[in-house]
């Protein structure tokens, strides 16, 4: 029999997958890239984003629709303090940092849609949102040691 089911549950940023028996587990992030060493039925995220599982039961594969995962902020992950204007924006938005910020960006829409992403390596940052529609949308920072703070952005006409 070619046809399995599984389930995939998410609590906190653990990803559990149905366990099958000889069936093999290869975790990858929504954009499609493998994740290195993510090969059980368990995966415990270590970033905010959005995963999937891809299961094979010796037979065939199935790939489990999109998790989106997102990591606490811990006391000390406010330590870039970055400050976000014009905030509601008309579709450019700056981000500014207390001194030189190295990381990378990603927007999520409310759905969990990633709409954006990019390198950071300064004091300041510009981000075009223009091509997206108006809401709101959640900017998330992580600098080089994997510290994260959240934004919130509202895009108005």
């Amino acid at each position: 029999m070619t046809d399995f089911e599984f389930e995939v549950t998410l609590e906190d940023q653990t990803l559990t997958a149905t366990d099958i028996a000889d069936a093999t587990y290869q975790w990858i992030t929504c954009d499609g890239d493998l994740i290195d060493g993510a090969t059980g039925n368990v995966f415990q995220a270590t970033s905010t984003g959005e995963y999937a599982v891809i299961v094979n039961n010796q037979l065939c594969d199935k790939t489990s629709e999109c998790f989106i995962v997102e990591l606490p902020l811990a006391a000390n992950e406010a330590d870039f303090d970055p400050i976000a204007y014009p905030n509601p924006s008309k579709g450019v938005v700056n981000i500014d940092f207390k001194s030189q910020f190295i990381g990378k960006y990603e927007i999520y829409d409310l759905a969990g849609k990633s709409v954006g992403q990019g390198d950071i390596n300064d004091d300041r940052i510009t981000i075009s949102m223009e091509g997206s529609p108006n809401g709101m949308y959640h900017l998330y920072l992580r600098d080089k040691n994997g510290q994260s703070q959240r934004l919130t952005i509202l895009k108005v006409k």
